[in-house]
């Protein structure tokens, strides 16, 4: 027979103790249940507990004796008593017990608190179910017990919690679609979750640490970009860098691609590397396809670029090409106009020209367009007056309005600077263009200019200035619904809009596209049948009167104080009408001739005081006429003779003073120029000097650093700018003079075409010579450069590089036609 197990009473104190040590192997994970089995027995209890709370009304049972003892009961933590947080082992009675806990909890209690981390706290609860209570001896064994119940309850618990934690990563870790292995070099297994596993051909968890290594070496030997990731991995391994991140594994048969990173793990005493395998197939090859796609559409962006440009180069030669025969279409219509028509052909030439001026007006519109679209235009930048400038915009449309009983207004506040620094031409084609626009649609009523002064600019410059100009009308307005329609290329309100009024729809896309190279925009409010208004709003720098350009001081006095008759021989015609202007202006009113034959006719029929003799002219150059004049005074008077030439050729002074001449002024003529030569034939006139003895002092010209042709500008504003003060900043008169300028240039141009046909070198230099002073008088530099090199070309012969040369004019001729015409709007039809 089996030796019985000794009764409580049998062991001493240090036998119980000792048993319960013993009952702490094996390490089973059943050690607590062993444990309680002891103190239960040692205290003679009918059931032990070992419990944790988990919050005011739930207990976990970590484990109990006997092992069949019934499930705790759920009567929250007052079973604890008040105990938890406290130390050693607290004893109740029966009679102390709860009245609504379950028999199995009723009778002498003895509680043992413990407390674990993050404040996990619970007890071991001993019940002798009955009356009885714990005796001393019993009480001395279970506190005697009570340090090693303590220590056996924590480490349940904490082996409890340390097992859920690991399962919940290796369910995180097996659950994530990333591959990871974890290798210590100091033990000899590793661990890889199912992802890893599948991918070495390994089972899940622990593994052996070399047949790892050997399933990645393996795996590595199949990458086809293996050589590049032995390289990394040789840095990686030698202590070149800690770790890899997202270095891309590929490989084919089958197609996969992994983002690998090897980091170092050392947190406590865990010490290794993890290594993560992300599948990126799909995203690699998502982002393969896009790059090819952006490959792709970056060179159809450069092909619809070159397209564009192509097609924007293409608009603006056709452009040119086709408004050099407009202009002769229309130059021949106004001349067949002057002479005798029957009321049916003046009818059909009326049509003509009339169509022929819309034409126009679309071809600048498409060649503006065209040069904005090939980033071809570039702003002016000059002082400018603002008021004259709206003031001229005003009264080249009121004439109009006026016809159509219309008003054409403008109002300024005081708050806006009038010298402004920017674009005066564009701002004025832009103004044109939105008042030209407004009178159109308006039928009763008329159209309002306001400028006022906007928001600062977002510069914050305190030299920049948003000015707002906001052109009101009183007309038709526009549906709400087709706003958009606006600023859209070729589009207008609707279709019956180009039927009614005409136009292209491109003069707002221009504008609003000037305004926004001005820093600014265009936009509008309109009510259908009440009216619209369109506010343009640009950013310029604000100027000083100083920076504007100098006005020449107009003595209109000097023809009463120093009375001369005066003679203008001079061959070219637009060179006749300015210089008439002129001398006007000053006080004279000069009589004029067109050549050397002609002056001499003139100065035998009357005496003159003065003569203004161009040097180059055709049949008998002023040279020549000078040197007749000085040789018969008795017929031709002695007269005070002025060289006009463009020329500065050295030895011209030398040439005019053998001739009998008197003084020399340089083409184009200047008011003070011009009113110095007068003021000094009045001086020797006063004198009674002798002029064909004893000539007056010649001025020299200021000769300008030579340049070619090609590097001349093709306009010089500031040229024209004098031009339009010479007649009095009249901007009508100013567009008639240059209108009248490129008839008679163009009739210059057909006549070299005509000369070069002939092979007639002579015929070329005399077109080339009357077309560059002209050309030179409105800043038309470029042509009057080419002219000037035909001209002397001419002079050797037909040659195929004269031939060259007149090519070269006719091209200068277009540039600088389309730039005057951008410049005197007025001298082509309004744009709309």
């Amino acid at each position: 027979m089996a030796e019985a197990s000794p009764s409580p009473g049998e062991r001493s104190l240090p036998e119980w103790v000792a048993a319960a040590v013993a009952a702490l192997s094996p390490r089973d994970g059943k050690q607590l249940e062993r444990v309680l089995e002891v103190a239960r027995s040692a205290c003679g209890a009918d059931l032990a507990l070992a419990l944790r709370r988990v919050d005011a009304v739930t207990l976990f049972e970590l484990g109990g004796a006997p092992a069949q003892h019934p499930s705790l009961p759920p009567v929250g933590e007052s079973l604890f008593r008040g105990v938890l947080g406290g130390q050693g082992c607290s004893f109740f009675e029966p009679e102390q017990a709860e009245p609504g806990w379950p028999y199995s909890l009723r009778g002498a209690v003895a509680l043992v608190p413990w407390e674990s981390v993050e404040e996990r706290r619970g007890a071991v609860l001993l019940v002798r179910r009955g009356t009885q209570s714990f005796s001393p001896d019993e009480r001395g064994r279970l506190e005697a017990l009570c340090g090693l119940l303590v220590t056996v309850a924590r480490e349940s618990d904490l082996e409890r919690l340390t097992a859920g934690l690991r399962e919940r990563v290796e369910a995180i870790s097996h659950a994530l679609p990333c591959g990871l292995i974890f290798l210590n070099p100091q033990e000899a297994e590793a661990w890889l979750n199912e992802p890893a596993a599948e991918l070495l051909g390994l089972p899940a968890g622990k593994a052996p640490a070399h047949l790892v290594a050997q399933a990645m070496a393996a795996l590595r030997e199949r990458a086809v970009n293996r050589q590049e990731l032995e390289v990394k991995l040789e840095h990686l391994f030698r202590g070149g860098a800690s770790e890899l991140r997202d270095v891309l594994w590929r490989f084919e048969n089958p197609h996969r691609i992994f983002s690998v990173s090897c980091v170092l793990a050392s947190r406590g005493p865990t010490r290794g590397r993890l290594w993560a395998f992300l599948d990126v197939t799909q995203a690699q090859d998502t982002l393969a396809l896009l790059e090819q796609q952006n490959l792709a559409l970056e060179a159809a962006r450069r092909e619809a670029d070159a397209a564009n440009a192509a097609k924007s180069q293409f608009l603006a030669t056709m452009s040119h090409e086709i408004r050099t025969p407009m202009n002769g279409v229309l130059g021949m219509t106004h001349l067949l106009r002057r002479t005798p028509l029957s009321q049916e052909q003046q009818e059909y030439v009326d049509v003509i020209h009339t169509s022929g001026e819309a034409l126009l007006t679309i071809i600048n519109d498409i060649l503006d367009f065209s040069k904005i679209e090939a980033g071809a235009l570039e702003l002016d930048s000059a002082a400018f007056s603002l008021r004259q400038t709206l003031d001229e915009c005003v009264r080249l449309l009121s004439p109009s309005a006026e016809a159509r009983g219309l008003y054409c207004r403008q109002e300024v506040e005081p708050t806006v600077p009038d010298t402004l620094v920017g674009d005066r031409m564009r701002l004025r084609q832009i103004l044109l263009n939105l008042v030209g626009n407004a009178l159109k649609f308006t039928h009763q009523g008329g159209v309002t200019v306001h400028v006022s002064r906007g928001e600062a600019p977002a510069s914050g410059l305190p030299s920049e200035v948003r000015v707002c100009f906001a052109v009101s009308d009183t007309g038709i307005g526009i549906p709400a619904e087709r706003m958009d329609r606006l600023f859209r290329t070729f589009s207008q309100v609707d279709s019956s809009t180009s039927r009614h009024y005409g136009g292209t729809g491109l003069g707002l896309v221009i504008s609003q596209r000037l305004a926004q190279m001005m820093e600014g925009h265009i936009h509008v409010r309109s009510t259908e049948g009440v009216g619209s208004t369109f506010t343009l709003e640009v950013v310029l720098q604000e100027g000083s009167e100083a920076s504007l350009p100098p006005r020449t001081e107009v003595d209109e006095s000097l023809g009463a104080r120093h009375p001369l008759r005066v003679l203008l021989v001079e061959d070219n015609p637009i060179n006749q009408k300015v210089n008439l202007r002129v001398f006007q202006r000053l006080g004279y009113e000069a009589h004029v001739v067109g050549n050397g034959l002609e002056a001499l006719a003139a100065m035998r029929e009357a005496a003159y005081d003065v003569v203004f003799m161009d040097v180059h002219m055709p049949r008998l150059d002023g040279l020549e006429a000078a040197r007749r004049v000085r040789a018969d005074a008795a017929e031709y008077g002695s007269p005070y003779i002025v060289a006009m030439t463009a020329s500065a050729v050295k030895g011209d002074r030398e040439r005019c003073l053998q001739a009998g001449m008197n003084d020399y002024v340089a083409k184009p003529v200047e008011f003070p120029m011009l009113a110095a030569a007068l003021e000094r034939a009045a001086f020797a006139r006063a004198q009674g000097l002798s002029l064909s003895l004893s000539p007056a002092p010649l001025q020299e010209l200021a000769s300008p650093e030579p340049s070619s042709a090609n590097e001349a500008p093709v306009l010089q504003r500031e040229i024209l700018q004098r031009l339009e003060l010479l007649v009095g900043n009249n901007r009508e008169e100013l567009g008639t003079l240059t209108r009248d300028f490129l008839k008679n240039a163009r009739k210059h141009q057909e006549a070299l075409l005509q000369g070069v046909l002939d092979r007639d070198a002579r015929a070329l230099g005399e077109h080339a010579h009357s077309l560059r002073s002209s050309a030179a008088l409105f800043g038309a530099s470029q042509l009057s450069r080419f002219c000037e090199e035909l001209e002397q070309c001419a002079e050797a012969g037909f040659s195929d590089q004269l031939k060259a040369l007149a090519k070269s004019t006719a091209q200068a001729f277009e540039q600088a036609r389309a730039a005057l015409e951008e410049a005197v709007p007025e001298a082509c039809p309004a744009r709309s």
